[in-house]
């Protein structure tokens, strides 16, 4: 009999594992590891109180009992404290309990690893690379924070030997990654509970830069300082990309229609053919520079670029068009930090230059909220209306909840003679919406824009779901 069979579950050999656990499943890295485990044939359980309507062997409620001898790992999400009761429970058991980026990192370790990080477009930047390679035939293992709205999976196992990532820098979380190919976008300041100064936040991507190897590649942002500095170490070959002239990797002959971009690729001042975005807004041809210089480098031929960055569809929730209650637009965004709002809002302005534009906002964590105040006011003050909700207070302890409030943040946007609503219930807010676009305030050419990285989207479903339930009346 073999030795190999009579091992506890808790000492398997990471390559022979196959049950895992996910703690903070309805995350949205956790729901692209869940769906990439799977199609690797791994048996998944979880755990998550945002479960709406839990599958087999997962729950809605954090509990011991969901943690047995017969799971082999433990995969916890940022969100799940340390004194979670199935964290604790599976200590207790002898299990291993990794964080959702350590488990990226072992699944990464037997491919050829790439890595898209930065402080705005990670998702869009991977999504689009992930296109660029499915069109060269390389069949890639991408895993991505948000859902293609071309309707396949954000986490895909792919047969060929490239696994593609979204790389987070929350909590250096990028350092579980070992990629051969990496994309740096910029380095803003942000998440200031675990990047007291922009100075942690740079140390943290100049260790990522370092784990690249020597016969890997890096492409980053020409145009942002504070990424230049911290990829001025890097022992790998390099390329830049952005409007500087002296960046390998440029857009030229750059025309829009409606807010769609189109413009000729150009590598080492050659022209590799045009572009055309199916995705609004000019920050996007940044993040498609970033896409085709570290396909290119993995080896994909020009004709895949092209067709992949043509045929990316986007993501939800990344200026999102969701619906049209009453006739007006309503479009959702994960914009969370004052240079994501600015390029939201102005992206809006392009495609509806004549129409008015409301703008929703969620703040998203105190910490954020209070260090951006000025800046988002400033960006917000660029929508014809505002209304501000509640902080949404994620990962933040009730201490930190008193840095900011609500009223502070809409009383600085009204200080820019923008009008700022004077309601932020969202049931409230989705009457005050409602009745704007039954008494005429909000007509078709206009815009809703729901912003955040919280749950402020369901403003936008509860509006949806009134105009619905009023057509069916009728």
């Amino acid at each position: 009999m073999s030795t190999d069979l009579a091992l506890p579950n808790r000492v398997l050999p990471f390559a022979r594992r196959r049950r895992a656990h996910l703690i903070g499943a309805a995350g949205s890295g956790m729901r692209a590891l869940h769906e990439v485990l799977v199609q690797l044939g791994w048996q998944v359980t979880g755990s998550d109180p945002a479960l709406e309507r839990p599958e087999a062997g997962f729950s809605a409620q954090h509990q011991a009992e969901n943690v047995t001898l017969e799971i082999d790992l433990v995969v916890a999400s940022d969100a799940v404290p340390e004194d979670n009761c199935e964290r604790r429970q599976a200590q207790q058991l002898g299990l291993e309990v990794i964080r959702y980026s350590e488990m990226l990192g072992r699944l990464m370790e037997p491919r050829q690893g790439m890595a898209v990080a930065g402080t705005h477009g990670k998702s869009t930047t991977t999504a689009m690379a992930g296109e660029i390679l499915e069109a060269a035939g390389e069949a890639p293992t991408v895993v991505v924070g948000a859902a293609p709205l071309s309707g396949c999976l954000s986490g895909r196992a792919g047969v060929g030997q490239t696994m593609l990532v979204e790389a987070c820098e929350y909590r250096s979380n990028f350092l579980s990654l070992a990629p051969r190919y990496a994309a740096i976008l910029d380095v803003e300041p942000d998440h200031f509970d675990c990047f007291p100064s922009l100075e942690d936040q740079i140390a943290a991507f100049t260790a990522f830069v370092a784990k690249i190897p020597a016969d890997g590649y890096l492409v980053f942002n020409a145009n942002c300082p504070n990424t230049r500095q911290a990829t001025q170490a890097a022992v790998c070959t390099s390329e830049t990309f952005g409007q500087s002239p002296e960046a390998t990797w440029q857009a030229s002959q750059i025309g829009s229609e409606a807010g769609y971009y189109h413009f000729e690729l150009q590598h080492q001042q050659q022209t590799l053919g045009r572009v055309r975005l199916g995705v609004p807004g000019r920050h996007q041809v940044s993040n498609a520079l970033a896409a085709a210089a570290v396909t290119t480098a993995a080896g994909a031929p020009v004709e895949a670029i092209l067709t992949g960055l043509s045929r990316f569809a986007g993501l939800e929730r990344r200026l999102e068009l969701v619906g049209c209650p009453g006739g007006v637009a309503w479009f959702d965004d994960y914009a969370h930090h004052p240079t994501e709002v600015i390029a939201g809002l102005t992206t809006l302005r392009e495609i509806a230059p004549l129409g008015r534009i409301w703008c929703i906002f969620q703040p998203h964590q105190a910490s954020r909220t209070s260090m951006f105040l000025e800046q988002f006011a400033d960006s917000l003050s660029q929508a014809d209306r505002v209304g501000v909700l509640d902080v949404y207070h994620a990962r933040e302890e009730p201490a930190a909840w008193a840095h900011v409030q609500r009223d502070q943040l809409a009383s600085a946007v009204g200080e820019r003679e923008t009008e700022v609503l004077d309601v932020w219930q969202p049931d409230e807010v989705i009457s005050q919406l409602e009745q704007a676009i039954r008494l005429g305030e909000l007509t078709p050419g206009d815009i809703i824009i729901t912003m955040g990285a919280g749950d402020v989207s369901q403003i936008g479903m509860g509006l949806v779901q009134r105009f619905s339930v009023g057509r069916l009346a009728g």
